[in-house]
Parts: C-alpha cells; sequence; structure tokens
C-alpha cells in the first residue's frame, strides 16, 4: 500500500536552533554507554546520509514497543521531511541503541491503517503530552484534527534482526 506524503501546516518544519539542540542532549549519553536511563521510551537511530554517507545519530521517542518480539514503533514527526526517515528509506538504519541493546535493526514501514492505530494508542495513553504537540504543530484535539496529524506523519519499527 502507498502512502501519498502529506505535509505540515506550512509554518512548521524540521526543528532548529534551541529546540534542536535539546533533541540533540540524550545522544551523548547513549555514546557513554548510559542508554538504558531511558529504558525502551526513547532509542538512538543511527543511519547514513542519503548524500553524503556519513553516520548521522537521531535519538526518537518510542511510541509503542513489543516485548515479545522487541520491536520499537518510532514516529517521523515531521513527516517525509524528516532527515532520518528520508535517510533510512534510501539505506537502511545502521544500528539502534535502546535501553541497554544495541543491534542492527530489521526496519519496517508502517501501512497507514496499523500506523492510524498505533498512533491512536499512543495519544489516548499520553493525552496531555499529545495535546500540547498537536496543538503546537498547530492542529486541533478533534477527532478530524488528529486524523489529520496522523496523515502526516510516518511510523517505523525497528527489531533485531
Amino acid at each position: 500500500m502507498t502512502i501519498a506524503p502529506r505535509s505540515l501546516p506550512s509554518h512548521h518544519g524540521p526543528p532548529s536552533g534551541l529546540v534542536r539542540l535539546l533533541l540533540r542532549l540524550p545522544v551523548p549519553l547513549y555514546m557513554a554507554g548510559l542508554g538504558w536511563l531511558f529504558g525502551h521510551r526513547l532509542l538512538m537511530l543511527e543511519h547514513r546520509g542519503r548524500r553524503s554517507h556519513d553516520l548521522h545519530r537521531s535519538v526518537v521517542e518510542v511510541i509503542a514497543y513489543d516485548h515479545r518480539t522487541r520491536e520499537s514503533i518510532v514516529a517521523a514527526g515531521w513527516g517525509t521531511a524528516t532527515q532520518w526517515y528520508r535517510n533510512i528509506q534510501v539505506q537502511p538504519a545502521v544500528e539502534v541503541h535502546t535501553s541497554a541493546q544495541q543491534f542492527v535493526p530489521a526496519q519496517r514501514f508502517l501501512g497507514e491503517d496499523e500506523a492510524h492505530d498505533v498512533l491512536d494508542d499512543y495519544v489516548m495513553a499520553h493525552r496531555f503530552a499529545a495535546r500540547f504537540v498537536l496543538r503546537w504543530l498547530g492542529y486541533d484535539w478533534s477527532k478530524e484534527g488528529r486524523e489529520r496529524f496522523y496523515d502526516t506523519v510516518r511510523l517505523v519499527g525497528f527489531r533485531p534482526r
């Protein structure tokens, strides 16, 4: 199934400045072997630039974790404008660090129906944070507003091979 790309409202793009700096703060902790501090709430994704082939590290929130398969599902919050997402479409992720584990991942891009279900479960379980993020990105809390947001986000699952 092909998902037609949609973009976020024009006034919101990938983070820059102070927000980008804050989002990068966990990287040195993962590099120092302290990823266990975040449990399965965050993961650090190592990926190659699609043009430069340089190694990049991105820390992203895990929105669903399956203890049985050890799959972490993460969201590319800025949809198809998210750099790490664009990179792993060209070349699969190099490595994932989550909790005290690191592994070469098998990755999968979730289809629209599964992604909507996962996002709806996450939003309902984290209402306060979800309301804040939706408002910040220019969406309202109505069912229609949430679904418009869901249509912009892309979800990827990573699990050990």
